[in-house]
């Protein structure tokens, strides 16, 4: 995702100072990005020195001045091409580290591919639980609630599969090296197949 026209869309809403500009990122992408406050300001460094945002110092009452960022012309054309023209991303390498740890795992170092494919199923069904409870805690009675309710459903997806990778992963292993792990569905995807796509709709 690009943490840059995600604080300018932010900005385009109403001017922000940094600490705004945080609170309000964690509020709608806290559960898929964390984002340090060093981050927001090197983040707003550089729309700035592109002329995206322009920013005035702002002072309340006795309060510390701050400096308060609110969005240019340009930057909220530049905006509207980034939500009118997605990218399409180009084919990645495949980088793992559990499969490339699968790689210096010898056929004789049974226990150690064991547990090896038992942490990483554990860990696959553990994300998945989390991102299912996560969702049947959300809404979609708004544009942008939904939005967050599409965030936590390709999520889950994508749990699924690295899930079901894991499980191919311990049947074919198993055939090639005879280390039997147990590779059933965990419950939260057994819950996730009779619910469907229903989600939480309140």
């Amino acid at each position: 995702m690009s943490i840059k026209y995600a604080v300018l869309g932010l900005i385009a809403e109403e001017p922000r100072h940094g600490y705004a500009v945080r609170a309000a990122f964690e509020e709608r992408l806290g559960d898929f990005w964390q984002l340090n406050y060093g981050q927001v300001y090197q983040v707003l460094g550089i729309l700035e020195s592109q002329g995206f945002i322009v920013s005035r110092d702002e002072q309340i009452a006795r309060r510390p001045t701050r400096r308060v960022y609110s969005i240019s012309a340009k930057g909220r054309a530049s905006l509207q091409r980034w939500l009118e023209h997605p990218r399409v991303t180009t084919a990645k390498p495949f980088r793992d580290d559990f499969y490339a740890r699968l790689l210096f795992i010898k056929q004789h170092d049974g226990d150690v591919l064991a547990r090896l494919l038992k942490a990483q199923k554990e860990a696959c069904e553990q994300r998945l639980a989390e991102l299912l409870d996560q969702r049947r805690q959300q809404e979609r009675t708004t544009p942008e609630k939904t939005a967050r309710w599409l965030f936590t459903e390709a999520a889950i997806m994508r749990a699924e599969a690295e899930f079901k990778a894991a499980a191919l992963c311990q049947d074919v292993l198993a055939g090639v090296t005879g280390v039997a792990i147990d590779a059933s569905a965990p419950p939260q995807e057994k819950e996730r197949l009779r619910q469907g796509r229903n989600g939480s709709s309140a």
